[in-house]
């Protein structure tokens, strides 16, 4: 598990790209609102807080159930999305995901998708956290979906 939460930062290595481009990055607090990451995400979402991060933002919805739903946006480029893939497969298997933004695809627990120059990364935690169910996986698309159709 902690070589993929490890990989799972090489997003902000091959996500980078310019300081202007970086400078457009959506709030991942304010793209969604709290009903729709609730309507999206199969919970109800009662509150949200900023999260550090050195690349784009970082936005974690927490809900009643104990869970929290983690939304970040980074810059992304059409052309190192696949790189991003390549390297998060060293630590697991992927699954093409069809319908959400230009590219999208699974890996553990997490969606990675993108539109354009901009990518987007949406994943739950806490006391129910475990291994990904397709039901898991569907409310992560949702969510990412209604994200990068905001955009």
């Amino acid at each position: 598990m902690f070589f993929r939460h490890a990989l799972a930062g090489s997003i902000l290595i091959i996500g980078a790209v310019t300081g202007a481009d970086a400078a457009q990055t959506p709030d991942a607090c304010t793209l969604l609102s709290l009903a729709e990451v609730s309507q999206a995400g199969g919970l109800v979402v009662t509150d949200s807080d900023r999260v550090s991060t050195t690349e784009g933002t970082t936005c974690q919805f927490r809900a009643r159930s104990g869970r929290s739903v983690t939304i970040s946006l980074w810059p992304a480029t059409p052309e190192r999305f696949p790189e991003l893939r390549e390297t998060l497969e060293l630590g697991g298997e992927t699954e093409t995901v069809s319908g959400v933004g230009d590219a999208a695809f699974y890996w553990a627990d997490r969606i990675y998708a993108h539109k354009g120059r901009q990518g987007i990364t949406v994943y739950f935690t806490g006391d129910n956290a475990r291994e990904p169910d397709r039901k898991t996986l569907e409310a992560v698309k949702a969510i990412a979906a209604a994200g990068l159709a905001k955009l």
